[in-house]
């Protein structure tokens, strides 16, 4: 079964989300002669998500951001250990409507945020794929909301929310990429059940667990998925709050939130 141990007043790290991107360089040791590196002349302003592709060297960042290194980059750029780089015309309107969250597919990446549209890509509202050199959409009509939690396996790329449809499917803000195309991972709880906003998702112990701000009957803030249907994991979350992180460590779940 699984392991219960919570830790208080753990939220997301935002450490980053600055208007200066800086790196750490370790030198003989963790705790020792440390020291931070700008990235370039960095970004002017707010970080929302930082990814890191390893196969190809890249710093995927993306936030409220208009310039990287100076470039023109509306609120998408990556970082090649040299340089900034534009990824296309980025999204309309970085300031207010940024990437919020993405994760790696192969040589591509998934982002999602509340952005209109991506500048030039048809279909592209919410969620798109980066496929390495330009835009694509994630099918038609974009998602009609964000999913903040990604993660990507076996399994495909399973996504968690606050949407009602992505592609044109109706997949009450759970929704799995296989193949090729979406399909809906949930059948309970709905919006018609009450507030479902999704932060968070992780396969632990072969199971995926989904958190966030979920007020409906039988679940508090966080639950594990049986079938279709999810179900309220352990006591729950108690008050009106939301999980932010799910974060396997040392075989434990952690979790942490607000």
């Amino acid at each position: 079964g699984f392991r219960w141990h919570p830790y208080r007043h753990l939220s997301r790290a935002v450490a980053m989300r600055y208007a200066l991107i800086i790196a750490l360089t370790l030198h003989g040791g963790i705790c020792s002669y440390a020291q931070w590196q700008t990235l370039g002349t960095g970004v002017d302003y707010g970080v929302r998500s930082l990814l890191y592709d390893s196969t190809h060297q890249r710093l995927y960042t993306f936030g409220h951001f208009s310039t990287a290194g100076g470039l023109i980059v509306n609120g998408t750029a990556f970082w090649d250990g040299t340089a900034w780089n534009a990824m296309g015309q980025g999204v309309d309107y970085p300031l207010a409507t940024p990437v919020w969250a993405s994760t790696i597919v192969g040589d591509s990446v998934l982002v999602s945020g509340v952005f209109p549209f991506i500048e030039d890509v048809p279909d592209s509202r919410k969620t798109a794929f980066w496929d390495g050199s330009q835009w694509q959409s994630a099918g038609p009509g974009g998602s009609s909301g964000v999913f903040r939690g990604m993660v990507h396996n076996e399994d495909g790329i399973t996504v968690a929310g606050c949407s009602d449809t992505i592609a044109g499917v109706v997949v009450n803000s759970l929704a799995r990429y296989q193949n090729g195309s979406w399909t809906a991972l949930s059948a309970y709880p709905t919006f018609s059940h009450g507030l479902v906003c999704y932060t968070s998702v992780i396969k632990y112990q072969g199971q995926y667990i989904f958190g966030g701000n979920i007020n409906v009957p039988g679940l508090r803030e966080i639950g594990w998925l049986d079938g279709d249907t999810l179900r309220q994991l352990g006591p729950g979350i108690l008050g009106d709050s939301w999980v932010n992180e799910l974060v396997e460590y040392q075989g434990l779940l952690h979790v942490g939130g607000e």
